[in-house]
């Protein structure tokens, strides 16, 4: 899918290293998952905290925690047309958004948002060692689910496809979103096959970001069946990405219980338009290759995640509020906002009370 944006669904649970269940990690998928870090999850208070982009940044400035964000960072790659605010921005106008390009502050400033910072996606914060690629290894990367939405792929058909790719490379190894993990989503197609596969992205992993930095910077190639932030993100880390096989396309039902197109019906649908595969073949045609055939793409990925305009770490931590100062500002202008609020509430009480004695008379 391109890059829909969904609503979170966090807990306040207090961090803990989660049990690694699930992965496989016989001969074939072993030197991956001994490589990647372990799953901790951590508490989403705000779009900062996404896939431990926040962490991150804690990390970056000494913090062994990092407090909770003020300010809104987009935290998937924004594939489709830009076209609505709400397609990327989680806040109200007044509110500080940080963004991937300028291209798309200058959108969101141009639709009333004045609070706006180009800064690059927080995948390319990310600090890590080196790490040395299986030559002629292919990593694939198929669509995910969320707890509120639902698919129907072609599951078989596809791992099938993946069956016949597997003499092709050294080595072929599934990544699977945790929430597809949870659910039985493409892992009982895969074991039946005999795919290894691993967890990939988990919204509410602290460590996220750096297991997919690790996962992508590990293999030569990279294909999928959707487009996604995964497709950028695999070729900002030097994979030959491709797209391979029947495009899997999502549809207005998938997102039916969605919290937030629930809220913004009208992004779903320009969202879907732009996932139509005329309109991805258009804008991207070099994708649509045979896996073995794709080619490098770090310049393109470079500017999907835009890497140019990456901060320093102690900046973002200041745009994300984490300063006294900071917080102190912010907690003022909330608290405007929420007296501002306060007659239209009261009006609607009040009309509500008098619809109730309406009804009992």
């Amino acid at each position: 899918m391109v890059a829909l944006m969904t609503s979170d669904d966090g807990s306040d649970r207090p961090a803990r290293e989660w049990q690694q269940s699930g992965p496989m990690k016989g001969d074939d998928v072993g030197w991956l998952a001994d490589r990647l870090p372990p799953r901790i999850r951590a508490p989403i208070r705000c779009e900062a905290d996404y896939y431990g982009a926040s962490s991150v940044i804690a990390s970056a400035v000494g913090r062994a925690e990092p407090p909770k964000s003020t300010a809104y960072w987009t935290h998937g790659w924004i594939g489709q047309e830009l076209r609505h605010p709400r397609q990327y921005a989680r806040g109200e106008p007044g509110d500080r958004h940080l963004v991937a390009t300028d291209r798309q502050a200058a959108f969101l400033r141009q639709a009333g948002f004045g609070r706006v910072e180009a800064v690059g996606l927080p995948i390319v914060y990310v600090e890590d060692r080196p790490i040395e690629r299986l030559p002629n290894s292919l990593l694939i990367m198929p669509p995910h689910s969320l707890p509120y939405t639902k698919h129907s792929w072609r599951e078989r058909e596809y791992v099938d496809l993946i069956v016949q790719l597997r003499k092709q490379f050294s080595c072929v190894v599934t990544c699977v979103n945790r929430y597809c993990v949870d659910s039985g989503v493409w892992t009982e197609a895969l074991r039946q096959r005999g795919i290894p596969w691993i967890v990939g992205a988990d919204l509410e992993d602290r460590n996220c970001l750096l297991r997919m930095s690790r996962t992508f910077r590990s293999f030569d190639f990279m294909t999928t069946n959707a487009i996604g932030s995964h497709v950028a993100y695999a070729a900002y880390f030097g994979c030959r990405v491709s797209v391979h096989g029947p495009l899997e396309v999502p549809r207005e039902e998938d997102y039916r219980n969605d919290p937030w197109y629930r809220k913004y019906p009208e992004v779903l649908h320009l969202n879907l338009e732009s996932a139509q595969e005329a309109r991805v073949r258009e804008r991207w045609p070099w994708l649509f290759c045979e896996p073995g055939e794709a080619a490098p793409g770090d310049d393109w990925g470079r500017e999907m995640v835009g890497e140019r305009f990456k901060r320093p770490a102690r900046q973002i931590a200041r745009l994300l509020g984490w300063s006294a100062v900071g917080r102190f500002v912010e907690t003022v202008r909330e608290s405007r906002r929420r007296v501002e609020r306060w007659p239209g509430r009261l009006l609607n009480r009040v009309q509500r009370m008098r619809r109730g004695r309406a009804t009992r008379s």
